[in-house]
């Protein structure tokens, strides 16, 4: 089988870095349409597959997304003309609209609910073949396209496979015994429209809590106020989830850094205008009770969970016993990937 799967965010290579070379060694050709997203092409550049990137065009306005997804467009029909792939995957519209013309079978890939991309549903949804997500994933309409699964994808990278290097990110204690990591990102894709995160003036309020504490870190998608700079973490790409692993505590306003470390057994607070609205989000709050979730005007809750946990002198532990049973009760993600598009289509 000749496999072309699309990456548009970091997360999405995480999903697929252990299924891909599971699939080489059964003898499919796999091929790669990369975005240049964030930290995503230094993330794949060691990547031996046949592999092409794609970058946007312009600024965020409506004009020059559409002339983007134009451009993905053209580059991916000349791909599948020439390489005729018998399945694409991943999450863009442009896979199921290529997919739809050339009449090879594509499948999305998705953790959120329909509700909360509704451009994705409108115009990817309606188009793709199939849906892969979490069987607590709503997706609308489509759900009678939906191929699910008990868990998230975060599990198929984060699961008992992964082997933690302490030794990697010794120099983020600094002279203390903790560090914790805040996370802020840019909230500018077409779904964040009208969404709050973590303000400046907040993060400031959230580092100076913090910092009596121990050793504080922010990973940033923006500019930081010039009295937060030397808080900035400066982490090579693949080392972020062993710095993850060992953080006492994560406060972010990602989506998926929050996941990451909450699956890691990382106490985590998530602070955006997403909290209560994204199903397996929901399932580690509620469920597994791994993070706690809190929107943009509930800044005192959030200062009074920060309390909380802080406070707690075994909270590491607590969330390291809770990472084992929540795994426990999850999908090996990662085999059930594999078996799919290894046995396309008789797997489904």
């Amino acid at each position: 089988m000749n496999y072309l799967f699309y990456l548009g965010h970091p997360a999405h290579y995480h999903y697929v870095s252990n299924v891909l070379p599971e699939l080489k060694k059964k003898g499919h050709d796999i091929s790669l349409m990369i975005r240049d997203k964030d930290v995503l092409i230094e993330l794949t550049k060691h990547l031996n597959y046949d592999k092409f990137f794609v970058r946007d065009i312009g600024t965020r306005s409506l004009f020059f997304r559409v002339l983007t997804i134009l451009k993905r467009q053209l580059i991916l029909f000349a791909f599948c003309l020439k390489k005729k792939p018998n399945l694409l995957i991943g999450t863009s519209i442009e896979i199921t609209h290529i997919g739809k013309l050339l009449n090879i079978p594509s499948i999305v890939i998705s953790e959120d609910d329909a509700s909360e991309i509704p451009l994705l549903v409108k115009y990817g949804y309606k188009y793709a073949t199939y849906i892969l997500a979490p069987n607590c994933c709503d997706c609308g309409l489509y759900n009678f396209k939906k191929i699910g699964f008990n868990g998230c994808f975060e599990l198929t990278y984060l699961n008992h496979s992964f082997v933690p290097k302490k030794e990697t990110i010794k120099h983020l204690f600094g002279n203390k015994n903790r560090f914790y990591i805040i996370r802020v990102v840019n909230l500018n894709a077409h779904h964040d429209n009208g969404k709050k995160g973590i303000s400046n003036e907040i993060l400031n309020r959230i580092v100076d809590h913090l910092i009596s504490f121990g050793t504080v870190h922010i990973s940033t998608e923006r500019n930081l106020p010039k009295n937060l700079e030397k808080f900035q973490i400066r982490l090579e790409p693949h080392l972020m989830h062993n710095a993850l692993y060992f953080a006492n505590l994560f406060i972010g306003d990602s989506q998926t850094m929050s996941a990451e470390a909450a699956i890691l057994g990382t106490p985590t607070i998530r602070f955006n205008d997403f909290v209560g609205k994204l199903s397996y989000m929901q399932e580690l709050e509620s469920k597994h009770n791994l993070c706690f979730g809190f929107n943009s005007s509930q800044e005192i809750q959030l200062q009074n969970k920060l309390e909380e946990l802080i406070s707690n002198p075994k909270l590491k532990e607590d969330w390291l016993i809770k990472r084992k049973l929540m795994l426990a009760k999850s999908d090996d993600i990662t085999s059930f990937l594999i078996n799919l598009f290894d046995k396309y289509p008789q797997s489904l």
